[in-house]
């Protein structure tokens, strides 16, 4: 395996334990929700979402 490779699965094999860690106390169900909602937070941002509307909506 080349060693970029080998630093890049170290790497992941390193943020993998420490998502872990953080995300411990929830269940696997919150996990994937907490991943799923981030993830429109970040496509919101990403692609120069607007802001709330008056309504909060």
């Amino acid at each position: 395996m080349p060693p970029g490779r080998r630093r890049l699965r170290k790497r992941e094999q390193i943020l993998d334990a420490a998502q872990a860690e953080l995300l411990s106390p929830l269940s696997a169900a919150e996990r994937e929700q907490l991943v799923r909602l981030l993830g429109r937070v970040v496509e919101h941002h990403a692609y120069g979402g607007s802001a709330m509307e008056p309504d909060g909506q």
